[in-house]
């Protein structure tokens, strides 16, 4: 989880992502847009009835635009007002995850297994080990069943609530991958084929750039850059289109950049609570099964992937990292 991420749960209980910041203010300022965008369609139609514009012949697409709109704007208030709580729970999930997880592994590393397997990777242990656990061994990883009992009852609470946020998160994303960016990008793209060949450059440089690790503040600067320079090319286009005014223009390109910001976020949260929860409802399960080395070593593992993530998430947040163990 990055710092796009971490912005959904910041301090003051705004965000980039889902408060009423840069572009938004100015979307929202626009009153009546959508009575605005019909009497531009009708204007265009009446003047250049053989020139196609993006809802020609098909007033369904243009109502289920103004509906996934009206859907966004509301869903995203709602979840800014819920930031705060939302950023309290997933600081006891942190804290709960790292103390419970460094306790686990603790008793791994007390045993003879994983004192002799410590410093290997998972690829060296599969590659040699599959011997069972010994007795003494075997009675210690049965403790992990209690270590995972209070984990689960440390954040039932938390895991309700944040399940529930995720739930809403969920369903924004899939409003926004399925229907409002193909809407928006249709009718700013309509016509215009050097912004779509734009767009698809900048958005796979920067999903390249986060499959990359770049940092953060490199990534934020060709976003802007990529908003700007979309300003500019929508701005200077030319030619009859029910966007003609400059206003639904910056309507469209303003909601555009929103998305653009909004759903890799979404979708990284998304992600990391998927697996946290999966990790906490079947981890006695999983523990329960442990019955050699490698067994042992992958649970190992994924609990310290587990805690690092949520120790990150604590650093970005601005609480005190743990010491991992």
């Amino acid at each position: 989880m990055d710092n796009s991420t971490i912005g959904l749960f910041l301090e003051d209980n705004t965000s980039q992502c889902l408060s009423n910041r840069l572009f938004w203010d100015s979307i929202q300022s626009i009153d009546g847009w959508a009575a605005t965008l019909r009497e531009s369609i009708n204007w265009h139609e009446e003047c250049f009835p053989d020139i196609p514009h993006y809802w020609s012949n098909d007033s369904e697409k243009l109502e289920k635009l103004i509906q996934d709109f009206t859907i966004y704007s509301d869903t995203r208030k709602h979840l800014a007002n819920e930031t705060l709580n939302i950023r309290n729970m997933l600081l006891t999930m942190a804290e709960s995850i790292q103390l419970f997880g460094n306790s686990v592994i603790n008793v791994i590393d007390s045993t003879a297994a994983g004192t002799n397997t410590k410093n290997f990777t998972q690829a060296q242990v599969d590659q040699f080990d599959s011997s069972l656990l010994n007795i003494e061994d075997s009675a210690r990883v049965q403790s992990f069943s209690s270590h995972m009992d209070s984990l689960r009852d440390a954040t039932s609470s938390a895991l309700e609530t944040v399940s529930t946020f995720q739930s809403k998160i969920s369903d924004l994303k899939l409003l926004l991958v399925n229907s409002l960016r193909p809407a928006v990008d249709g009718a700013l793209f309509f016509n215009n084929p050097e912004l779509v060949t734009f767009t698809k450059e900048v958005r796979e440089r920067v999903d390249i750039m986060k499959i990359n690790n770049t940092s953060q503040d490199e990534i934020l600067r060709t976003e802007k850059l990529y908003s700007s320079s979309l300003t500019t090319l929508v701005a200077s286009a030319r030619g009859p289109s029910p966007l003609a005014f400059y206003r639904l223009k910056f309507f469209f390109m303003s909601l555009s950049a929103s998305i653009f910001r909004v759903q890799p976020a979404l979708s990284k949260f998304e992600v990391l609570w998927i697996e946290t929860r999966s990790f906490i409802k079947n981890s006695k399960e999983n523990a329960d099964t442990i019955q050699n080395v490698r067994m042992l070593k992958v649970f190992k593992t994924r609990m310290q992937k587990i805690i690092t993530d949520w120790n990150n998430v604590k650093l970005t947040l601005g609480a005190q990292p743990t010491a991992i163990e």
